[in-house]
């Protein structure tokens, strides 16, 4: 009477685990991921690369600065980025793909005469829509933040309620590199910022404002901190806490540029204790933070570190952990220290796994590389992987957004003959499936 049971619950099992196997190899015999992933190499699990700018309307001239977001409604992703148009005026373009490969439609999400840079999104679940936001320049070198609602698949950009707006301006001041996170539990957005001194170009402080879904706006601005010309600031929500982790560079007389954070509550306010604290101080330069958060109890920051140890010195990159409270899970550690400057990292969290991907790219030569690493569940470092090595061409600015079980790595890709374009490579963390065995007794 069990022998029936058995076989029949071995052979279930196993068919789940060959799934997870077949299920890939299927999707690339129907071009989704394309033949290069029907050979053993496949286990790799790095998918082709794709380019997402359309052609012709993006032949010409550079396209830079991409961010990604990924929507887990409709199983996609979105990347914007800055487009480049005749007489070096700046635009915001965007372009939906889905997380096994297909391109979908692609928009213009703001143009106009004055130029558009630097964008950046979060996803809205509940309104099923993004909030895109970016420096919008009004007079030369004077900045201020604006954003706009997008329908998840782009739609209806011609409504009076999808219109652009105005997120932040203030005399004397310019607003660059805004970031964007999407409170889930309070339906609201928190858009982050630097600000810099019109007169003097010198950086004055970080500082955030509440958006609600619908782009209202019935809340003030908050600084986060003005302390140490402040800048290149990164933010992340974490559902569990209802509330923020923001990280930004700022400079020390003594060390120079180290990182900091802050932990700010659902208003923006910055959470004492702990209020801010150090990310990490060393007696060499550390830049360019992003922060991601498994969405429990756990943040990562990645940065670009200065590395004394060479002759001449170079940048690599470090991270670390902390906990909702503050604390450091980890001391920092390194994700990569060649001898080649490493730079502009950005970083996503896998929460239902507990896997950290950081991406960054590699000044090798004559040529760029675009690089990742995966921190595992049980907190050990994969390998370093090459996710576009292509000799003659340049990789940088990568960015990462993730879906489960996967990531996608969005980065610009050019040449000194080809304009800089905007590409993406999904990658999946290795799987390990178990043999199917068949018991009869």
């Amino acid at each position: 009477m069990k022998k029936r049971p058995r076989t029949a619950l071995f052979l279930v099992a196993g068919l789940f685990l060959l799934a997870g196997l077949i299920a890939p190899v299927a999707l690339a015999s129907e071009g989704v991921w394309g033949p290069e992933l029907t050979n053993p190499s496949f286990l790799y699990r790095l998918g082709p690369e794709t380019r997402l700018t359309p052609s012709p309307e993006c032949d010409a001239y550079n396209q830079s600065w991409p961010a990604v977001a990924h929507n887990y409604a409709h199983n996609e992703y979105m990347v914007v980025w800055e487009n480049t148009q005749l007489g070096g005026k700046n635009d915001i373009y965007a372009r939906r793909m889905t997380d096994s490969g297909q391109l979908l439609s692609w928009f213009c999400v703001t143009t106009g005469a004055n130029n558009r840079r630097r964008p950046a999104l979060a996803y809205n679940a509940t309104s099923d829509e993004y909030l895109v936001v970016w420096q919008h320049e009004v007079s030369s070198g004077v900045c201020e933040v604006w954003g706009r609602r997008i329908k998840w698949n782009g739609a209806d950009l011609g409504l009076p309620q999808y219109a652009a707006f105005q997120i932040f301006a203030w005399s004397n001041r310019g607003f660059v590199a805004p970031r964007v996170a999407w409170n889930s539990i309070d339906d609201e957005y928190l858009v982050v910022w630097s600000a810099f001194d019109t007169g003097t170009l010198l950086n004055t402080d970080v500082a955030c404002k509440r958006v609600k879904a619908d782009g209202t706006m019935p809340y003030g601005h908050l600084i986060i901190s003005n302390v140490g010309a402040p800048q290149e600031v990164d933010i992340v929500y974490n559902v569990a806490l209802n509330g923020y982790l923001a990280v930004w560079a700022r400079h020390d007389a003594a060390t120079g540029y180290d990182i900091r954070g802050a932990f700010l509550n659902k208003t923006g306010a910055v959470i004492t204790p702990p209020g801010k604290f150090d990310v990490y101080v060393g007696a060499s330069g550390q830049t360019t933070p992003a922060v991601t958060t498994n969405e429990q109890n756990h943040y990562m920051v990645v940065w670009q570190h200065f590395d004394n140890s060479y002759v001449p010195g170079d940048w690599d990159i470090y991270g670390r952990l902390f906990q909702a409270n503050g604390s450091p899970v980890t001391g920092p550690f390194m994700l990569s220290n060649t001898t080649d400057d490493e730079m502009m990292p950005d970083v996503a969290a896998n929460g239902a796994t507990q896997q950290y991907l950081a991406v960054w790219h590699r000044n090798a030569g004559s040529q760029s590389i675009v690089t990742a690493r995966l921190r595992n569940t049980n907190g050990t470092l994969a390998s370093v992987v090459a996710v576009l090595y292509a000799p003659g061409w340049n990789a940088v600015a990568p960015v990462v957004a993730c879906d489960i079980p996967g990531f996608l790595i969005a980065y610009e890709k050019g040449s000194g003959w080809v304009p800089y374009h905007i590409y993406g490579r999904l990658y999946w963390p290795e799987t390990l499936y178990l043999p199917l065995m068949l018991r009869n007794h």
